[in-house]
């Protein structure tokens, strides 16, 4: 973070890391709320839950990379890729391909 806090010249606009970051994850925050959808009827069930939280994850990872942190970017995006696979394992239904709701099969 030592780049943001560099001595500059009187009326030059500097950046604070902190805002940055929090408006990174506020506008993605945002983004994913809009992916989320609640399926009224018989089947009633939330969609989109997954993807919310990847985009959440995208944006730490897109953070990370800016702020030059090599190690914990790639740490992340193995965690990421590991639990986004082990989660289709779990809630994808293995003879029809459709996802199941609430982690059960659906009848």
């Amino acid at each position: 973070v030592a780049h943001f806090v560099a001595d500059s010249p009187p009326g030059v606009l500097r950046a604070d890391p902190i805002r940055i970051v929090e408006a990174v994850v506020t506008g993605t925050a945002f983004l994913g709320a809009g992916t989320i959808f609640r399926r009224r009827g018989a089947d009633e069930h939330v969609e989109g839950l997954t993807t919310a939280a990847s985009l959440l994850l995208v944006a730490a990872i897109g953070v990370s990379v800016a702020l030059r942190q090599i190690i914990v970017t790639v740490l992340i995006t193995l965690l990421t890729l590991i639990l986004l696979r082990v989660a289709r394992y779990l809630f994808l239904d293995r003879k029809s391909g459709r996802a199941r709701a609430n982690g059960r099969p659906e009848k």
